[in-house]
């Protein structure tokens, strides 16, 4: 398989193959399709594998254990005429059977999830009101990417096999009230889900220092450039934490907290600006604080649904804080003089 990551959806498996009835409370798929399910499985089973094997990964979402029953192309006839029976053997396959290792897990489902990898959280922590889980991990001590909250319940994973990697993850619940945005929020998790092994890589991969000794026509020059462009980048990243504050800045400095103004006489989405230091469009309800003291003045918004700092895209801070450094003994004299001038002014009953 030509592909440089491969998601598998357990929970679908199975629905392509014709069923008639249920056995023991689960669906009994045709004697038919039966067969034509064990080949599927085998073969993709083995394709797995191979997959794994030449150091590619696979992702896992949901990780629901689902069961059907199948023909094993035995049967028994037994009486005579009217009386003649025939008994078909049947026997369980469960869509986890798929990957080539054994995992333990149950069936748990619910959406208050706690990261335990730093470098996922700041990833996926944006799908934090998207993620359903459906499986809880068992005998799972290493590897661990989140769990459910308040509990050391795994319910996200990674395991090495041979080169490769098997992750299991959440799958995304929605309630499928805006469908629109729903479908463009899963076209983003899955396309974030894709790359998700370049976070759970220990270092980046970096040339041999010899290689560099040989360089190709014009290869020298782009180097350069590029060298050039992780200076400009570091710059402007430097220049987007900065702008997280002010010290003594001159003029009148607004401040728009909670602000729906402009938005909406433009798609905000659709519409790339030149340059924006931080988009926050949490799609939620959302509050901001202010708070004093003596020389600062600082805003903070928060998620009104957890009462957690609001982030905004790039991980970027959202709070802002205005410094004003003045001396105090300068400022009590000013104070001073205009109280004292107050009261000229109402002595000789000018005071409006």
């Amino acid at each position: 398989m030509e592909y440089d990551v491969l998601l598998v959806d357990l929970n679908n498996i199975f629905r392509s193959f014709e069923t008639y009835g249920e056995y023991n409370g689960l669906p009994r798929i045709t004697d038919h399709d039966s067969i034509q399910l064990k080949l599927h499985l085998k073969k993709r089973k083995t394709e797995i594998k191979e997959f794994l094997e030449s150091g590619k990964n696979i992702i896992v979402l949901g990780g629901n254990d689902d069961c059907v029953y199948c023909y094993t192309g035995k049967k028994d006839t037994s009486g005579t005429g009217k009386n003649a029976k025939t008994t078909y053997y049947v026997e369980d396959v469960h869509s986890i059977s798929l990957l080539p290792v054994k995992v333990s897990s149950l069936a748990l489902s619910g959406k208050r999830i706690s990261f335990k990898n730093k470098k996922v959280e700041e990833q996926f922590e944006r799908y934090n009101d998207y993620f359903e889980y459906r499986t809880v991990y068992e005998n799972v001590n290493d590897n661990i990417l989140m769990t459910i909250e308040g509990t050391n319940k795994v319910v996200s994973y990674y395991e090495q096999v041979g080169k490769g990697k098997i992750i299991f993850f959440p799958d995304l619940g929605f309630d499928r009230k805006n469908p629109t945005n729903e479908s463009r929020i899963e076209k983003k998790f899955l396309n974030d889900i894709s790359n998700i092994n370049n976070l759970l890589l220990n270092e980046e991969f970096e040339l041999p220092a010899y290689s560099k000794k040989y360089l190709l026509p014009n290869e020298e020059i782009m180097m350069n450039d590029i060298d050039k462009s992780k200076c400009e980048l570091n710059k402007l990243l430097t220049n987007i934490e900065n702008k997280n504050n002010v010290v003594n800045p001159e003029g009148t400095v607004y401040f728009e907290a909670n602000s729906a103004t402009g938005s909406k006489y433009y798609q905000l989405i659709g519409t790339q600006q030149n340059y924006i230091a931080a988009r926050s469009q949490s799609w939620r309800p959302t509050y901001s604080v202010i708070d004093f003291t003596e020389t600062t003045l600082t805003v903070k918004t928060y998620d009104a649904a957890t009462n957690t700092e609001l982030v905004a895209d790039g991980n970027i801070k959202t709070s802002y804080t205005i410094v004003k450094s003045v001396e105090k003994e300068d400022l009590k004299k000013e104070i001073e003089s205009a109280e004292v001038k107050l009261g000229e002014v109402k002595a000789a009953g000018t005071y409006p």
